[in-house]
């Protein structure tokens, strides 16, 4: 972490030369952008920056119109004549839908990053946001709360993957205390949009940042608590290693059905930790989670190592604990995802596991679970080694408009009116957990 400066200080050139010069290697970086003062810094430091280095990356500001209050379409044109001024385009990206009946925040928050990676992937973008070390506090502080442990403690990483999408996530102020970014905007003679949401004590966060003064007296800082999460984030990587090392030597992935299997004995080994991350890694690789949370992980682990039932689900994976092994393949009870394939696409994601290519010509298709369908007598017998949980998981391409089947390429199967029809499916998943 950088050492402390005048709290009262703006940013000058050789701070954030230094900030953001990890960013250098991205072509081109996205700045999220809300009118905020801390995300105006960010724009500030950022037009700076590409004044001050040769070959800077392409920059684009991304400002999210939530339209949740009357305010907001006035924002958002303050921020895109904001980011004119310093010759920086501007994009306003539009949430859509009723508005949130509870949980405003979470679902602003959720729609916002929706939008801002969609974006991103669209342009091939990294995001850039502007976090400073009272929100890593604050984050710290909430997870607390919740009884959160290694991963939840360290808070936000500095580069991260945003989740839900494979895009860079760079957050360069984790370091830099909020005083100084409203100094530095107020160097450049800007005054900033304040949300009123931010001083209502109905939300978590505001709770914790009013409890940041309390804490300081007692002689614990944001800085104190952000060293912290510095640190506990190079334990987690350490401990992500080990057990990326053990999935690398010990998980078999037969990728060709999207199931996987672990020595189990080696896994009842590890300590248990590791076990966690090895459990996670495996749900996240062959269900379709959303969110894990460490009690269930807990309990699964119990279930692993003296549980008596032979299988459990979780985060819409189903595990079989079998005499040598642990196989792990989709829930096949939840699955009812549909895809459809316009004419005009080659291929298409399907259920978070598969990617369904047909590169012939063809009509309106759609992708369901082979336990959805009413299997034709030409579809061949499942295979003795391939679990039967696993085989009814497996996607089948059929025409959008009668549903009849038309391939499951996984099973080496097309109908007999079908031959023409040139489709593979990919496990997308195994690569990323095996190495």
């Amino acid at each position: 972490m950088p050492a402390a400066a005048d709290p009262s200080a703006p940013l000058h050139d050789e701070e954030i030369a230094l900030l953001l010069a990890p960013l250098q290697r991205f072509s081109h970086l996205a700045l999220a952008v809300s009118g905020g003062a801390d995300s105006t810094a960010l724009m500030l430091a950022a037009t700076r920056w590409r004044d001050l280095i040769p070959d800077p990356p392409r920059l684009t500001v991304l400002t999210v119109d939530h339209a949740l209050r009357p305010q907001s379409r006035e924002e958002v044109q303050l921020v895109r004549k904001r980011a004119e001024a310093l010759g920086l385009p501007c994009r306003i990206l539009h949430r859509k839908g009723p508005r949130p009946r509870s949980g405003l925040q979470q679902a602003a928050r959720e729609a916002r990053y929706a939008l801002l990676g969609a974006w991103c992937r669209d342009h091939d973008a990294a995001l850039v946001t502007a976090h400073h070390l009272e929100d890593q506090a604050e984050t710290f502080l909430m997870r607390l709360a919740r009884g959160s442990g290694v991963d939840g403690l360290a808070a936000m990483a500095d580069e991260t993957f945003l989740e839900g999408w494979n895009i860079p996530l760079l957050r360069p102020f984790l370091g830099i205390t909020r005083a100084r970014l409203l100094a530095t905007v107020r160097a450049a003679g800007l005054d900033w949009i304040e949300d009123p949401s931010n001083a209502d004590a109905a939300y978590e966060r505001v709770r914790m940042r009013e409890l940041l003064p309390v804490l300081e007296q007692a002689g614990i800082t944001p800085r104190d608590i952000g060293l912290s999460c510095h640190r506990l984030r190079r334990a987690t990587e350490a401990l992500q290693r080990w057990s990326a090392e053990f999935l690398s030597t010990h998980l078999v992935c037969h990728a060709e059905h999207g199931w996987g299997e672990v020595a189990l004995q080696p896994l009842l080994e590890l300590p248990k930790e590791i076990r966690l991350r090895v459990l996670a890694a495996l749900i996240r690789t062959f269900g379709h989670p959303r969110r894990l949370r460490l009690a269930a992980l807990e309990r699964l682990d119990e279930w692993c190592m003296h549980g008596i039932s032979r299988t459990r689900v979780l985060g819409g994976a189903r595990l079989a604990r079998r005499t040598h092994v642990l196989v792990v393949g989709r829930e096949p009870g939840r699955l009812h995802a549909e895809t459809r394939l316009d004419p005009d696409r080659e291929g298409a994601l399907w259920d978070g596991r598969f990617l369904v290519r047909v590169s012939s010509p063809h009509p309106s298709l759609v992708i369901q679970a082979l336990d959805t369908i009413e299997l034709p007598s030409t579809f061949p017998a499942r295979p003795a080694d391939v679990p039967a949980f696993v085989w009814r998981t497996l996607p089948v391409i059929l025409g959008a408009d009668d549903h009849r089947p038309l391939a499951c390429p996984a099973a080496g199967w097309h109908a007999p009116h079908a031959s023409s029809l040139e489709a593979e499916t990919i496990f997308r998943n195994c690569n990323g957990i095996s190495g």
